[in-house]
């Protein structure tokens, strides 16, 4: 990776870009990494778009797996109805 102050980012931006092409470019500001240059295949393989936590429902499956792999059973017990509203 290559390595630009900010200073000499902003004057050399185009060959800032040209170098993104080949490896991830560095930008620092007094001597600490701030951002990264990167090209869109190497940013698009990230999938960074595409990250999202699981779902619920992903995450009771995976939980069923789970229980049965490890043959754990897990009770749940019935629901009891309640009275809902002011005139029940």
């Amino acid at each position: 990776m290559n390595t630009w102050n900010i200073a000499v980012a902003k004057s050399g931006f185009s060959e800032l870009i040209n170098g993104a092409k080949e490896k991830p470019q560095i930008i620092t500001r007094r001597n600490r990494p701030v951002a990264v240059v990167l090209d869109i295949s190497e940013y698009e393989k990230l999938d960074l778009k595409k990250t999202k936590a699981p779902g619920i429902r992903n995450l009771i499956e995976e939980l069923r797996l789970i229980q049965k792999e490890e043959k754990i059973v897990i009770e749940i017990p019935e629901r009891a109805d309640r009275k809902v509203g002011i005139l029940s």
